[in-house]
């Protein structure tokens, strides 16, 4: 899709001016800022947080890590009464060195083909990892894993005194995100008729 079609799916809660910049910044996503510092404290969609509890099925061994949220933000505020109690679905966060230094180890692939894999996650056109440039306490570039998703309990969450927030995404960072995740759970073009 061209960025100029993107102005049809824009959120409408925008003013006028402000979707035309969002269009602008995805015109060249690449070379703008993913993050703000609006939201200090609230648990929001995109946010990244430290804290993160993990079991690993393989050993029974829990861990904590840097993970992103994909959980709506009205599904993460504590104020909206529910049935049942919320839980968060989040994705895993790691650093994009630690992962091409795996893909190197592997032996699998040429160092030119690291490269392109590389540069493809950066244009984020690999739909099961999102991109995220150092920014907010990111001090390097990491990635979200879309296929890799777990989820905790959000009071469980809201009570460790170990999180911390890592960022909360830019109206650009965000509307990657939600593009990114819609293209890589909800693909209209399956090619299968059901």
């Amino acid at each position: 899709m061209a960025p100029d079609q993107l102005v049809d799916h824009i959120p409408k809660y925008l003013s006028a001016a402000d979707q035309l910049k969002l269009v602008e910044e995805l015109r060249d996503f690449e070379n703008r800022n993913y993050y703000t510092t609006k939201y200090a404290t609230e648990i929001l969609q995109g946010d990244g947080w430290s804290g993160f509890d993990i079991v690993n099925f393989n050993d029974g061994r829990r861990d904590q890590i840097k993970g992103i949220m994909l959980s709506n933000s009205c599904d993460l505020d504590s104020t909206n009464r529910r049935e049942s109690p919320s839980r968060i679905v989040f994705a895993p966060l790691i650093k994009v060195s630690s992962f091409m230094e795996r893909l190197k180890s592997s032996g699998a692939l040429r160092a030119e083909q690291i490269q392109a894999k590389f540069d493809s996650i950066r244009r984020q056109r690999v739909t099961s990892l999102f991109f995220l440039p150092a920014g907010g306490t990111l001090g390097e570039d990491h990635i979200a894993v879309l296929d890799d998703l777990h989820n905790i309990p959000l009071r469980l969450f809201e009570s460790k005194t170990t999180r911390s927030k890592l960022f909360t995404l830019s109206q650009l960072g965000f509307y990657l995100l939600l593009l990114k995740i819609s293209i890589h759970f909800c693909r209209f073009s399956e090619d299968l008729t059901r």
